[in-house]
């Protein structure tokens, strides 16, 4: 009994404590904006399941391969020998990082244990900034493309004025439509990039 007191009680002092590193991300969606030729409105609240589905999606992003890829390079972890001697480091990141939603919440919680204890907060704050840094990408473009739609429907309005005053080999009109077609292109790009860059991010998961 003394001899099994003693080896648990040696064992305890020489274990090293593992440390748990947490962090917090507020998961939320915009309504959709519908496109008019007087400006624009938002629709009601998504319902319960459409989020849920918004929220798993977003669950999985976090922890996405194209995202932890960027953590470990960001901390240089393929100089630590238990990334460095992984066959799939991203994969070997990606089971120690936990994300949970937090019940009735639109709150995730975000965790990592690790025997260090800065390692630990640098990872989770690294995974944390790098999947808000691609929600502010993804946003900007979307933005930028609801801008040119914006400006497709100014245009069109303003096409359907002029064809009450003017023939079709008017300079206005010849002008107007040439703005219309360069704007249709440029909107026709922009949706191709995001395309892309939607699945490339699917793939790379």
């Amino acid at each position: 009994f003394i001899t099994t007191v003693a080896v648990v009680t040696l064992g305890s002092f020489l274990m090293r404590p593992v440390y748990r590193a947490t962090a917090t991300l507020l998961i939320d969606v915009e309504s959709p904006n519908i496109l008019t030729t007087s400006g624009s409105f938002a629709l009601e609240s998504q319902n319960y399941y459409a989020y849920k589905d918004y929220l798993q999606t977003q669950i999985e992003i976090i922890t996405s391969r194209p995202i932890i890829r960027q953590v470990i390079n960001e901390l240089k972890l393929m100089d630590l020998k238990a990334y460095a001697r992984a066959k799939d480091p991203v994969q070997s990141l990606q089971k120690v990082i936990k994300v949970e939603p937090v019940r009735d919440t639109r709150l995730v919680k975000l965790y990592v244990d690790n025997k260090d204890p800065k390692l630990a907060a640098d990872i989770i704050n690294s995974v944390a900034a790098n999947y808000v840094r691609r929600n502010l990408i993804y946003i900007s473009k979307s933005e930028f493309l609801n801008l040119m739609k914006n400006e497709y429907l100014k245009l069109q309005s303003k096409l359907s004025e002029y064809e009450k005053v003017y023939k079709e080999e008017h300079p206005e009109m010849i002008r107007l439509r040439k703005e219309i077609s360069e704007l249709v292109e440029k909107l026709e790009n922009e949706k191709e990039v995001i395309s892309t860059y939607g699945a490339q991010e699917n793939a790379n998961r």
